[in-house]
């Protein structure tokens, strides 16, 4: 329990909830597909079974409130966290609570200020398998150093988390 209010604290002392990572100042760029992120959506196919939960900071393709991207669902096979989370309310009736649960639950995993234990017992507390670090969309968080990089190339790093 104390990752979780370590979580709760970490938000109230200023991580960017709306735009973690830097995203800011890629908010008005339009973030492009690369061969690397279609590469490492084929290595979480190929590499992971198919009831996988992922999360990853590329859930938008330029605005974070967009939350207009499931390419990485698309290409992988598997489902993500926090993608498409518009399309989840308007056709599916996912509560806007939940979204915005999730939203500031991913801005934690993602996020420079966060630390391993915040991170871990987030993860597991939402059945997260795996996070899925777009290279194009900020900072990687330190904490990431401890745990186990899968799968990297110029675009994606990909970390499984411990059971």
């Amino acid at each position: 329990m104390g990752g979780l209010l370590n979580a709760v604290q970490i938000a109230k002392e200023g991580v960017l909830l709306l735009a973690p990572n830097g995203y800011e100042n890629a908010a008005t760029e339009e973030i492009r597909m690369t061969a690397g992120d279609e590469q490492a959506m084929e290595w979480l196919f190929e590499n992971t079974p198919s009831g996988t939960l992922f999360a990853t900071n590329r859930y938008h393709t330029g605005s974070p409130l967009a939350g207009n991207s499931n390419l990485y669902t698309a290409f992988s096979g598997r489902q993500a966290y926090m993608e498409g989370f518009r399309y989840t309310i308007s056709n599916i009736g996912v509560s806007q609570q939940v979204v915005d649960e999730r939203f500031t639950n991913n801005a934690i995993l993602f996020s420079p200020k966060s630390d391993i234990q915040t991170i871990l017992a987030l993860a597991q507390q939402e059945g997260i398998d795996y996070l899925v670090f777009s290279t194009q969309l900020g900072q990687r968080p330190d904490a990431f150093d401890q745990l186990e990089c899968c799968y990297e190339n110029e675009s994606v790093q990909i970390y499984r988390l411990p059971e």
